[in-house]
């Protein structure tokens, strides 16, 4: 990874992992969501909670460990992931313009680290290409299981979903502010 764009990695190594994590959430919200803090932003999208407990604990520590693999190479002093983990779906015509994921926080932690897990396949949907300002397009991005880690200054944006379902995770690892 480098300071200005992302990296990847087949993370989520199984299917079985990939329907387990799709399970945990049975409904999305019927309202679209909104970015945090005001933005001129589209978010066109729809985000579900997972929350930590003991039966989601497998998932924050696989998260986990996935942030210290992309840590390697950032070297960012880091504490802990943002909770909750977020389920995001795009439907047709689903997308979200270039946006930075730092911000919006009232404690002192910061988001440093972000990552996105891709939960479906290639072929389910067409469009909805995760793309990074400061960086060539990623076509490994699609492949079901591939975790994209970046740092959460990096410009980005999902681009339309033309047909299908584009299924995601994203998280966030988070540290004191840069100084």
């Amino acid at each position: 990874m480098n300071f200005h764009g992302a990296d990847y990695l087949f993370g989520i190594e199984s299917l079985e992992q990939i329907e387990r994590i799709k399970q945990l959430v049975t409904t999305f919200p019927k309202e679209a969501d909104t970015f945090a803090i005001p933005s001129t932003s589209v978010r066109s999208s729809h985000s579900a909670p997972i929350i930590r407990t003991s039966d989601t604990q497998w998932l924050y520590d696989e998260l986990w460990r996935l942030v210290t693999v992309f840590n390697r190479r950032c070297e960012f002093q880091l504490e802990q992931l943002e909770e909750p983990v977020q389920l995001i779906r795009y439907t047709e015509t689903g997308c979200v313009d270039w946006h930075i994921d730092v911000g919006g926080r009232a404690d002192p932690l910061v988001r440093k680290l972000s990552m996105s897990v891709q939960l479906s396949a290639s072929n389910e949907y067409a469009g909805g290409d995760l793309e990074f300002a400061a960086q060539a397009a990623m076509p490994f991005a699609r492949s079901q299981g591939t975790v994209i880690g970046f740092p959460s200054y990096c410009a980005h944006r999902v681009t339309p979903v033309v047909s299908g379902e584009r299924l995601s995770l994203v998280a966030f690892a988070l540290g004191k502010p840069f100084v």
